[in-house]
């Protein structure tokens, strides 16, 4: 009887450990949004635009600009 016990734990925990990964998997709304970007490119694969973020001042990215 103690084995069957012992067994039935650990199907218990299996399958809750499984519940578990399988919620944490399913999310959309996890991650980077930076991955979900899109960029146009040119031919060479080069973007068309100029950067929108205001990460950088206009001095700089006028240098970035000329590479």
């Amino acid at each position: 009887m103690d084995r069957f016990k012992r067994y039935q734990l650990q199907i218990f925990l299996l399958f809750f450990v499984f519940l578990i990964a399988l919620g944490c998997s399913g999310s959309k709304k996890s991650g980077c949004p930076g991955e979900d970007a899109q960029v146009k490119v040119d031919k060479k694969g080069m973007p068309t635009s100029k950067p929108k973020s205001g990460l950088f001042d206009k001095k700089t990215t006028k240098k970035m600009g000329k590479l």
